[in-house]
């Protein structure tokens, strides 16, 4: 299953716990702030994400749409398909 998306974290609500890290090191590390922060590489890491979204005290992790992903998945998807109908 494809899951198109990015981790969000609402700063505000953030209260440093790490619970996220915790379940999902991969995906999240600590900020200089001394909060939760996404790396970078890891931000559309939605299946990894999802427990931490749970975990979360203060609902602090979000995940939002990615429209950009969507679309270019499916231009190559359409692509695919005119290669097929163009017997290429």
């Amino acid at each position: 299953m494809i899951i198109l998306g990015k981790v969000v974290i609402d700063k505000s609500k953030c209260i440093g716990c790490f619970n996220c890290k915790r379940v999902c090191y991969e995906v999240f590390e600590v900020g200089e702030d001394g909060k939760a922060k996404v790396r970078p590489e890891a931000s559309n890491n939605i299946e990894e994400a999802e427990r931490a979204v749970i975990e979360c005290p203060t609902k602090a992790i979000s995940i939002e749409e990615d429209d950009t992903s969507y679309n270019g998945l499916s231009d190559i998807f359409f692509r695919i398909l005119d290669k097929g109908n163009n017997g290429e």
